[in-house]
């Protein structure tokens, strides 16, 4: 009688094995995605993680895991191990009923400046006897850009407040309102009278009359990356800095600013180089984001980057360039600028701060 009834409950175990194998995570799906696309160095924002079994079958065992990128740290006590591809893994466990859903957000935050890619999820199924393991990948690579850190050089400040204070004078000076070239986006530091509301009404937010001037006070900010010195990867790390600081002083002033860079991009803005003349916070977030993206590489020369700035129309208050150091290929360029805009240059350096 034991061995008859040992006999059927071994039957019955290969059936349900038999079956397991047969359906395996059939009608099991998962996706992850991020909270957010870009972030602030340490922010801390959310993995979010979705399984769900469309099936009619019980899921007693799933096993996810995700590699992550070796600077991303994880808050909320999941396990984290080491990949040997050089990333993280973070991995649970979970189960499913019958056509249960289920979301499982994990606390994360990046302490460094980049572009970071998250791989697909895996998704694990053991069969009914423990005997292995089915396994398949599913989702689409997702990416975060991390902002880089402000300087946070005091003497930096005082130095662009001297160099940017002729130009707020300037600015209200010579603004003549009956020569209107366009709109831009309302700051909050513009009068309520300049505010276009037909145009306003157009875009969905606020815009305000960008008017002519008899001296244009805008600035460029120029950014170079290329530099002879061994190991500079520290001082162009210093250089976005650098520019994410000037930038918001030239938010804070009400200073309208265009963008140069000959860094190589990562992603979606793999050739961007420039930004148009702008001011607020959507023109702001634009440069920071390509400053989160830009390698260490530059996709051209400092010579063919400065060439490009001076070729472009006259009209510029001055000009701020930023370089990892002061070399001989770049002075007579500097020199060059400096001369077409009056002497008004402001030469920053990775190196050593301010010349």
């Amino acid at each position: 009688m034991t061995l008859l009834f040992l006999g059927i409950l071994a039957a019955l175990a290969l059936l349900l094995q038999q079956r397991a194998q047969k359906r395996g995570l059939t009608g099991v799906e998962a996706q992850h995605r991020l909270s957010v696309r870009l972030a602030e160095p340490e922010e801390r924002f959310q993995l979010i993680l979705s399984l769900e079994n469309r099936s009619r079958r019980f899921q007693p065992f799933l096993r996810w895991s995700l590699r992550i990128p070796e600077e991303m740290e994880v808050w909320d006590g999941s396990a984290v191990s080491d990949d040997r591809l050089g990333e993280k893994l973070v991995s649970g466990t979970t189960w499913l009923r019958p056509r249960q859903g289920l979301e499982k957000p994990i606390s994360v935050s990046i302490s460094r400046r980049g572009r970071y890619l998250l791989r697909e999820l895996t998704i694990g199924r053991g069969d009914f006897l423990g005997l292995r393991e089915e396994r398949f990948s599913c989702g689409n690579l997702r990416e975060v850009v991390i902002f880089p850190r402000e300087a946070p050089d005091q003497p930096l400040r005082q130095v662009l407040g001297g160099f940017l204070g002729d130009v707020s004078v300037r600015r209200f000076l010579f603004e003549d309102p009956v020569l209107t070239l366009g709109y831009r986006e309302y700051t909050g530091r513009e009068p309520m009278k300049s505010i276009s509301w037909p145009q306003s009404a157009k875009a969905g937010h606020l815009m305000v009359k960008n008017f002519d001037y008899t001296a244009d006070p805008s600035l460029s900010l120029v950014l170079n990356v290329e530099c002879g010195q061994p190991d500079a990867e520290p001082w162009i790390e210093r250089c976005y800095s650098l520019a994410r600081t000037v930038c918001q002083e030239l938010e804070n002033r009400g200073i309208p600013y265009d963008f140069y860079t000959n860094a190589q991009m990562l992603g979606e803005l793999s050739s961007w180089r420039h930004m148009a003349k702008g001011l607020g916070p959507r023109h702001f977030r634009g440069i920071l984001e390509g400053l989160g993206r830009a390698s260490c590489l530059p996709a051209c020369s400092c010579g063919q980057l400065l060439a490009d700035v001076a070729r472009t129309p006259s009209g510029r208050a001055g000009v701020i360039f930023l370089t990892p150091a002061r070399e001989a290929d770049t002075e007579k360029w500097t020199v060059r600028l400096a001369s077409l805009f009056g002497g008004q240059m402001l030469v920053l350096t990775g190196e050593e701060g301010i010349q």
